[in-house]
């Protein structure tokens, strides 16, 4: 490790900056905690990566010389970027591995003062099950590598940070939607069209905002829409061409060897193994049964979810975040089951939808909890209700 490693870690920790609106030391000591975790986690993938394909290879050591092809977003952008910082800074493979999980790190960091920012918001104390879901392995070991999954994580979690405020953030949106754009930007088209939707729906913004949310929002679909033409040689206006798309994706999969394909199977099946596979069953190793633990956890979360569907029907009608969340969730999980072939890499993939399905479940825990608080204590007759932190309600109809 040179010093630029150094400098990812002193990076990492530069996120505590983003932790916390209102520090305080468990605050911190959680926030230091996640960053060391993080850390190990970043050293811990690239010792798998010495002995695994990763797509770390191909951005540090570029076998295949793209640095010398025309610019392109996506790969071909990130490998002359790290071409370009080898180039000033040298630098060790290990090392970019710690600078690349500082963006991983700042966006673990960003839901952390997301999560206490929603239950302000809703009036309740945070709970511990929010920070607790800042612990999955998945969401460390998948964004503390080389490569495009950590920065888009901290776009996305950038993105569903700002929308809480988004008057006041908006510039922070369109850094996130800056960084989706060079490195992927079909994620950027599904983060400004969730903005649209939330937008059109949102009953209490006056006609003038709606219009330049709108407006904003379509230049920046045809830009996106134009870009994804260039890069990827898709028409996002022509249903042939997204298929023909769609289709190639699922040639990779037909292409690839391996008990983890989906070949073939139904969209509803493609869907379950995006979201809840490996599953015990199918694990073959220590990282796969971890991963099983973590996605038997994320049943239960969605359960929760589904079976409270009338808590996030009215939050969503009232909240202008939770309906952003809901609909970046559900356009990104179907867009990503579209294209999904191999357990890996859908793992890998379904990283990017955290920070909305977090946000979401936390807001519908705190609203949940809420609601509970006010069943078990009743307003006496000559007094108000008064719930420590003010009733749920009350501060969602603000």
């Amino acid at each position: 490790m040179t010093i630029l490693g150094l400098i990812g870690i002193l990076l990492s920790l530069a996120g505590l900056f983003f932790a916390s609106a209102r520090q305080s030391q468990p605050r911190a000591i959680f926030a230091i905690a996640l960053i060391l975790l993080h850390i190990a986690a970043s050293i811990a993938y690239y010792s798998y990566a010495q002995s695994n394909p990763s797509d770390a290879f191909l951005y540090y050591y570029d076998p295949y010389r793209m640095r010398e092809q025309d610019f392109e977003l996506g790969t071909v952008f990130l490998v002359k970027f790290v071409y370009f910082l080898k180039l000033i800074l040298g630098g060790t493979y290990l090392d970019y591995f710690l600078l690349f999980q500082s963006f991983g790190i700042w966006g673990v960091l960003l839901l952390f003062r997301t999560a206490q920012e929603i239950h302000d918001q809703l009036g309740q104390r945070p709970s511990q099950l929010s920070y607790l879901l800042l612990l999955f392995p998945g969401l460390h070991f998948w964004t503390s590598a080389l490569g495009k999954d950590a920065p888009v994580f901290f776009a996305v979690s950038l993105a569903a940070w700002a929308v809480i405020r988004l008057r006041s953030r908006i510039l922070a949106f369109f850094a996130a939607i800056g960084i989706m754009v060079l490195l992927r930007p079909h994620v950027a088209m599904v983060t400004i069209v969730a903005l649209a939707v939330t937008t059109l729906f949102d009953s209490r913004s006056n006609r003038l905002a709606k219009f330049g949310l709108l407006a904003a929002a379509i230049v920046g679909i045809a830009y996106i829409g134009m870009t994804l033409e260039s890069t990827f040689k898709i028409d996002v206006t022509d249903a042939n061409s997204v298929s023909d798309f769609l289709a190639t994706q699922q040639q990779k999969g037909q292409n690839t060897q391996g008990g983890t394909m989906v070949r073939d199977a139904s969209f509803g099946l493609r869907l379950l193994s995006l979201l809840f596979r490996p599953m015990f069953f199918d694990a073959n190793g220590l990282f796969a049964l971890i991963a099983s633990v973590e996605n038997l956890i994320t049943a239960f979360l969605l359960g929760f979810v589904v079976i409270n569907w009338k808590e996030l029907a009215w939050l969503s009608r009232r909240v202008f975040f939770v309906r952003f969340a809901l609909v970046f969730s559900v356009a990104m999980i179907l867009l990503l089951t579209l294209v999904y072939y191999n357990v890996g890499l859908g793992s890998r993939q379904k990283v990017m939808t955290y920070p909305a399905l977090f946000a979401l479940f936390i807001a519908q825990w705190a609203f949940h909890r809420g609601r509970v608080w006010q069943r078990r204590h009743p307003p006496a007759s000559e007094l108000p209700a008064r719930p420590e932190h003010g009733s749920v309600a009350t501060q969602v109809s603000k």
